[in-house]
């Protein structure tokens, strides 16, 4: 079901996304960030690396296990580590993943409720919560590829 919604973004316009990420780049990614405190990378998201390293669609950014340059832009896509170290030092970050971001929100996983959220940049009250990373998609692509 995953690798069906990355598909539907990439075929959108104006959509970027990156090759897969490596089983072994998945794991040392996990392994860094769970070292640091956050959440381990749920099974689901981890089944959307394995489909791309990352993927920028009508201003929302999912990270993936590696930074990508994109020179036409003049601009270096974080990757999951580099995301989620600029919050490393807030306690409320810990046991979570941030997975990536839209202009005024936060994408994160809660390893402790188990739960994928949309989180306020500002006041980080959540504005969405759902069970899998497969229903975030699909919530990401209605409001995104209207």
């Amino acid at each position: 079901m995953i690798k069906n919604l990355v598909e539907q973004i990439i075929r959108a316009k104006y959509s970027v996304h990156f090759s897969e990420s490596a089983e072994n780049d998945i794991l040392q990614t996990n392994k860094f960030l769970t070292k640091q405190g956050f959440a381990e990378i749920p099974e689901d998201y981890r089944e959307f690396l394995l489909q791309t390293n990352g993927i920028i669609f009508n201003g929302t950014e999912l990270m993936g296990t590696a930074p990508q340059q994109r020179m036409e832009k003049q601009y270096i896509f974080p990757d999951l580590t580099q995301i989620n170290k600029l919050y490393a030092k807030y306690d409320y970050f810990r046991g979570k993943l941030i997975i990536g971001r839209l202009p005024e929100s936060l994408l994160i996983y809660d390893g402790q409720s188990r739960v994928f959220a949309v989180l306020d940049r500002v006041n980080l009250r959540s504005r969405l919560e759902v069970p899998s990373f497969r229903d975030l998609l699909s919530c990401l692509i209605k409001i995104s590829l209207k």
